[in-house]
């Protein structure tokens, strides 16, 4: 389970503390499962953003393959950005 939580970037200092209550047998169950829980919270609040990205680049490209990208919509204009959100990129 460590090595599969590694892989997935749980930072190591979470690790530690995984093993620790692995230790400790039996009465850190429920600390346990909401350590995982939590990481995978995390985990698929990265998935969510990580599938953002991937959308928007797709996009992109498809803007590149059809020619569109001749029409140079701003970033802004094209995702619907307020002006006063370009001040906090």
């Amino acid at each position: 389970m460590i090595v599969c939580l590694r892989h997935s970037g749980v930072p190591v200092d979470v690790l530690q503390t995984y093993a620790k209550l692995l230790e400790q047998g039996d009465a850190t169950l429920t600390k346990r499962r909401e350590l995982l829980a939590d990481q995978l919270e995390v985990l698929l609040n990265k998935r969510h953003n990580l599938d953002r990205l991937i959308n928007r680049l797709e996009h992109k490209i498809a803007l590149y393959d059809s020619g569109e990208i001749r029409a140079r919509k701003s970033y802004f204009e094209e995702y619907q950005i307020l002006d006063d959100q370009k001040e906090t990129l």
